[in-house]
């Protein structure tokens, strides 16, 4: 279907939609720890189908269409997928038709029926697996990472303390459904009561980017490096979004010469820089710089990494020093260690 721009939906009619959904996921088997595939274009649909697996009790398994379609039924068949939600774009994807596959778009029929018992959500324990994501993993192979509904929720909490996010911003959901980094920027709003403006599937040019933060007064936004500094580009010539007040990036270092660029063109902004493996629940780690401020870097390269900051949230981190694993001192190298709630 196409991208459908002018489209608002209330949270009213969110809860609806996926509450009609997620009682026909139950109906068919899904619940605690059942993994549901949602291969859905980047829409409205998309986040009502996401949000219907957790009402449901289940586990999604984000499959995004327009990612290579042997990766994808890779992902099915190590997932071991019966139950999916798709779209026109996700049954093109897909090689193999799962065994009870729900369309994304059915959830309209029920935003004029009744609330009924059967709409009232699933509980589920922390310990619950909320969602199951690949990552590339360090020889190539996609490997699973599962993240439960505790650490997930204290995630959020503590990202939407740490941006902050307000119940009046409006965040730009900008990344595919494959990387963790797109589910905190969906979940934690909503938990809030702040609103997501939807960017179209990718490819997405910075300055159609740029034009749509414009529009919808986007106030919170997150890119990658790369993405970045060509969106920077176009910011410093066309001006920056009136209403943008946070600038997240991560997922790959960005060198001091480019931040610096970065620093001078949204002198207004709040940056943040995230780290953080997807085992640690996507951003564990913040890096930010105030409007205004000149932060002390290394000197000497230009393309030095930028600090990835301290954990947030009830994490702890650390640096082992040596083999042992004893804490290192101030300014020595090491291997970091994470933990707390979060992992």
């Amino acid at each position: 279907a196409p991208f459908q721009s002018d489209l608002r939906l209330s949270r009213g009619a969110l809860d609806a939609r996926a509450s009609h959904l997620a009682r026909q996921l139950r109906a068919a088997g899904v619940g605690a720890e059942v993994r549901v595939g949602v291969c859905v274009e980047r829409s409205c649909e998309l986040f009502v189908a996401l949000l219907a697996v957790l009402k449901a009790g289940g586990v999604f398994v984000p499959l995004d269409p327009r990612h290579p379609a042997a990766r994808l039924d890779w992902i099915v068949r190590d997932a071991q997928l019966r139950h999916g939600i798709v779209d026109a774009a996700g049954r093109a994807a897909l090689g193999a038709p799962l065994e009870h596959a729900f369309d994304a778009m059915s959830a309209d029929a029920g935003t004029g029926a009744a609330a009924s018992v059967d709409d009232e959500d699933v509980p589920v324990h922390p310990r619950s697996a909320a969602y199951m994501i690949y990552t590339s993993g360090s020889t190539g192979t996609p490997k699973a990472v599962v993240v439960e509904h505790g650490p997930l929720a204290a995630h959020c909490d503590a990202l939407a303390a740490a941006l902050p996010i307000e119940s009046g911003d409006r965040l730009l959901h900008f990344a595919s459904v494959n990387f963790d980094a797109a589910h905190e920027c969906w979940l934690a709003p909503l938990a809030i009561g702040a609103s997501v403006t939807i960017a179209p599937p990718q490819p997405f040019a910075p300055d159609a980017a740029h034009a749509l933060m414009v529009r919808e007064s986007v106030s919170v936004a997150a890119f990658p490096p790369a993405y970045l500094r060509e969106f920077a580009a176009v910011a410093a010539r066309d001006g920056v979004p009136p209403a943008l007040r946070v600038l997240a990036f991560g997922g790959e270092a960005l060198p001091q010469q480019a931040f610096e660029f970065v620093r001078r063109t949204f002198p207004s902004v709040r940056l943040i820089n995230g780290y953080g493996p997807t085992e640690a629940v996507i951003s564990p780690m913040l890096w930010p710089v105030e409007p205004g401020e000149t932060p002390v870097l290394a000197t000497g390269d230009a393309y030095a990494a930028l600090p990835i900051g301290r954990a947030i949230g009830p994490r702890v981190a650390r640096i082992a020093g040596d083999e042992t694993g004893e804490q290192g001192g101030p300014d020595e190298g090491g291997e970091l260690l994470l933990g707390g709630v979060c992992v």
